[in-house]
This record gives structure tokens, C-alpha cells and sequence, in this order.
């Protein structure tokens, strides 16, 4: 459920969930056009830097909802929407750690030992390295615990591949003209909170936070907002226009979510059998350990308590759209997303999207509230011919805990 709020001396609207703050000390926002100073076609609370309004008047408005979230505004991070299905991640983890070579790499009698590893099939199909020799080097260069964190990651990847391109409407209708890139992996970006922000320019429109010094900022005039909100304190901030919409952006935001939950699952299930070293992981271990099937039935665990909130959008009344672009939602998605002559129904896409990967219909909260019927509270972009403001959606984990134990492995 959604509650509308004002907040503080600038009386700041936001929709939110108060029930979700109280349990998680997580903040969930979609903002209006109130309590801004901004002026003219972006009166009030314009958050967007790329319209041509005042860039001061962006900066406070920017200050003001930072504030709302329990945050400054060195924490928002902004990222350059592309219209794409490409998804960053903010970790305290990164990617870049596991690629880098370290300067020295001398041979180690304890490494060599473990050949039994490189017989691993999740060692031997790394989506990581190009090379065996890269692979070992880099495994190596990293010591003994980091060759068990690169396994996870490409259990993750496997692991997300497997429930995502398996949703039925991928499998029968995955249509590569109509999206942005291929779907592959769970994040098309891995990086830490200090390099968040500048890595963001390079074009995300979803953001998956797994640290509690965060607080994307997507913003959207017309286009659906979609927060999704796991018991354990992740989340993810997605925009998905019609594009995002089709391509499914917010099943994949969920199920990119739901691979950081289970690996922590498993992270933790490891360490009730001791240090993950070489010496204590032999290759039946690993096998063992790193069962997909294991960690898929994980992850639908986690995208079955998922929270999914959709924010103010412009409804399918308002949402005309050419013959051909109906036409392939409708092959995609069923009649009902179109039932009306070339009007496209977002949020009826969204909902079968993130469902179709397992997330629960009861657990989804619709704003109901359309941005072209109501000018005079959100900004739309069709409404204003091009020239408004945006709104925005946000979310920001105030307390740094987590509930880690909300679900057992």
C-alpha cells in the first residue's frame, strides 16, 4: 500500500510506504510537483537536470527530497536515462576486483595442489575471463578466497539466466530488434558506492543497491517508476518506458535483486561448513555447493516476498501508440496489456513481467494515479508537448543493518 505524505517545512508530496519504513527502516519515495522552487513549465519540484531549467533550482529541489529520504545529497546517485534494459549495480563488491591482475603473481605450491579445481565445471566455463591462463592468473592474483567469490558470481549469472530467459514470454517471443542488448547476465555493471555516481552517466535505467549509503534518484515524466524491495534491505530503482517496459527491465531488476539475495544465502550456508579456502574446497565440494538448481530455487524463494511498487505513469487511456508497437506488445505480453486500439497498457506489462519470474500479485502496489489526466501534480511529457519537469522515484535504506536472517536457506 501506498501513503501519501508531507513532508517537512517545504511541504515536500510524496507516495511511500510507512509500514515498510517502520519494518526495515527503508524509505520508499514517488514525488510530486509540490514542494519545489522550481518555476514556470517546471513548477515545482523538478528533479531533472537535463530539461533546461535553473540548475540551482535543480540542486535545492534535489536537496530538499534528499533531506525527505533521510539522506544528503552526496548520497543520490543520478543515473543518464537511455531507455534501455541495462542494469548497474551499487556493491560493496565489484567485478572489477576479481579482473584485475595484482602485480605479483608468484606460483604457489598450495595452488598448484588444487588442480582439482580447474576440473570444476563452474571453473571451467568462468563468464569472467577470456583465457584459462587469464582465469588462473587472476583467480590466483586475488588469493584463496577471492577463486570462491568468482565461482559465485558466475553461479549467479547461470542461476539468472536460467530463471529469466525461461520466462515464458521471453521463450516465445523474444523479439532482438525491439531490445537494447542481449540479455546475458544479471548486471550489465558491478560497482562500488564511490565510483557509483560517475560510472552512472555512462546510461542505466535501473539501479540495484546493496549497500545502505545509496540513494538512487530515476526520474520519469509519463514513463512507469517501479521500486522492488526485498525483506533483506536490497533494492532496486526502475524506469521502464515503453521500451524498458518491453524489453522487461523490471523482471530482470528483480531477478538481479534476488541473485544478490541468495548469494548471500549462500555465502553464509559455506561458512557453517568452515573457511571457503583452497585447502578446505575440493572439487565434489564445489560441484556440490555450486548446484544452479540449488540456487534458482533460492532466488524464486526471495522473488516471492518481493515488494513491487509502481509509481504515478501515464495510463493506457492517455497511452497511444503506433500500430506496430501494440502489435508486438501484444504478441509479447497477450491482448489484455492492449485492449483498447493501439493504447498500451504499462502497468499490466509490468505486473505480468515481474510475475512471470515469480513475484506475487498480491505484493504489488499500483498508485493508480495517471500523469496526463492529473498536469497539475506530475509532470507529463506528453501532456506539456516535451517541456515540463520530472518526477522522481527514490529509495534510501537509512538504518546500515540488515535483516539477513529474514529468510533461511
Amino acid at each position: 500500500m501506498l501513503d501519501v505524505a508531507y513532508s517537512g517545512s517545504h511541504r515536500v508530496r510524496i507516495l511511500t510506504d510507512e509500514h515498510l519504513y517502520a519494518a526495515l527502516g527503508l524509505r520508499i519515495a514517488f514525488t510530486s510537483r509540490e514542494g519545489g522552487v522550481s518555476k514556470g513549465a517546471f513548477a515545482s519540484l523538478n528533479l531533472a537536470s537535463h530539461v533546461n531549467d535553473n540548475a540551482r533550482d535543480v540542486q535545492e529541489n534535489r536537496r530538499r527530497i534528499a533531506h525527505v529520504m533521510g539522506c544528503t545529497p552526496e548520497h543520490v546517485c543520478v543515473p543518464n536515462q537511455i531507455h534501455s534494459t541495462r542494469i548497474m549495480c551499487v556493491s560493496s563488491r565489484s567485478i572489477d576486483d576479481f579482473a584485475r591482475l595484482s602485480a605479483n603473481l608468484e606460483q604457489s605450491s598450495a595452488f598448484a595442489q588444487q588442480s582439482a579445481l580447474k576440473n570444476s565445471p563452474a571453473y571451467k566455463t568462468s563468464a569472467l575471463c577470456t583465457t584459462t591462463v587469464d582465469c588462473e592468473k587472476q583467480i590466483y592474483s586475488h588469493g584463496e578466497q577471492s577463486l570462491f567469490d568468482l565461482l559465485l558470481f558466475q553461479l549467479m549469472d547461470k542461476a539468472f539466466r536460467s530463471i529469466f530467459l525461461h520466462n515464458t514470454h521471453i521463450q516465445d517471443h523474444f523479439d532482438r530488434s525491439f531490445l537494447s542488448s542481449d540479455i546475458t547476465q544479471a548486471f550489465d555493471v558491478i560497482t562500488p558506492v564511490k565510483q557509483a555516481q560517475s560510472m552512472a552517466s555512462n546510461g542505466f535505467d535501473a539501479i540495484v543497491v546493496d549497500r545502505a549509503d545509496t540513494c538512487p534518484l530515476l526520474c520519469f515524466a509519463d514513463c512507469l517508476p517501479v521500486i522492488i524491495v526485498s525483506p533483506t534491505g536490497r533494492f532496486a530503482v526502475v524506469h521502464a518506458g515503453w521500451r524498458g517496459a518491453y524489453g522487461q527491465i523490471a523482471s530482470r531488476a528483480a531477478c538481479a535483486l534476488a541473485c544478490l539475495d541468495a548469494l548471500e544465502c549462500i555465502e553464509r550456508d559455506t561458512q557453517k561448513h568452515g573457511s571457503c579456502t583452497c585447502e578446505t574446497l575440493g572439487a565434489t565440494y564445489l560441484n556440490t555447493l555450486f548446484d544452479t538448481r540449488a540456487y534458482v530455487q533460492i532466488m524464486k524463494g526471495f522473488l516471492a516476498s518481493y515488494n513491487i511498487y509502481i509509481g504515478p505513469h501515464i495510463s493506457q487511456e492517455a497511452f497511444e501508440v503506433g500500430d506496430d508497437v501494440s502489435s508486438h506488445f501484444v504478441a509479447k505480453f497477450g491482448a489484455h496489456c492492449s485492449n483498447v486500439a493501439n493504447h498500451v497498457s504499462l502497468a499490466r506489462v509490468v505486473e505480468d513481467d515481474v510475475c512471470g519470474v515469480g513475484c506475487c500479485a498480491q505484493r504489488i502496489a499500483n498508485a493508480h494515479q495517471c500523469t496526463f489526466m492529473h498536469p497539475d501534480l506530475y509532470f507529463s511529457y506528453r501532456h506539456a508537448h516535451g517541456v515540463c519537469g520530472r518526477i522522481g522515484a527514490l529509495a534510501y535504506q537509512t538504518h546500515a543493518s540488515r535483516n539477513s536472517n529474514v529468510k533461511e536457506c
